[in-house]
């Protein structure tokens, strides 16, 4: 299984932008993200999937944490600047999209985390912990 990347973009009232899942009648909720393709870094993973999945562009980006999902290696980024629009970009994800299959971009207030079905959960304890301490 590739490795992947994630973003964990905050905006300015301390929400976190999220991408809310309807699959098959089942609801979870992801961070921006995905595989590392053949070439590229977890850095440049994590742009392009942002670019794809969100239509946000950046160049500043911190590595914050990396863990291991079912043994699938995992890196976390911070997203700095961003610009432009939060909408589903034309990635796979635009592809994919169905009656069945629904991807959906909500910014989520820290305070409601605790309560969203946020997979990986090691993650999003991890994200509730720094958000809370202000690292994030």
């Amino acid at each position: 299984m590739n490795p992947r990347s994630c973003a964990l973009i905050v905006n300015d009232v301390k929400e976190l932008l999220l991408v809310h899942r309807m699959k098959d009648e089942r609801e979870y909720w992801v961070f921006p993200g995905g595989s590392i393709e053949k070439g590229e870094t977890a850095e440049e993973a994590v742009i392009r999937e942002i670019e794809e999945e969100t239509s946000l562009s950046t160049s500043n980006i911190e590595l914050v944490f990396e863990q291991s999902n079912e043994g699938r290696r995992e890196s976390y980024f911070s997203i700095g600047a961003i610009s432009g629009e939060v909408k589903l970009g034309n990635g796979p994800e635009q592809e994919r999209q169905s009656s069945n299959n629904q991807y959906e971009l909500i910014w989520v207030n820290m305070e409601k985390l605790e309560n969203v079905n946020l997979q990986p959960v090691s993650a999003k304890e991890k994200v509730i912990s720094l958000l809370r301490t202000g690292k994030l």
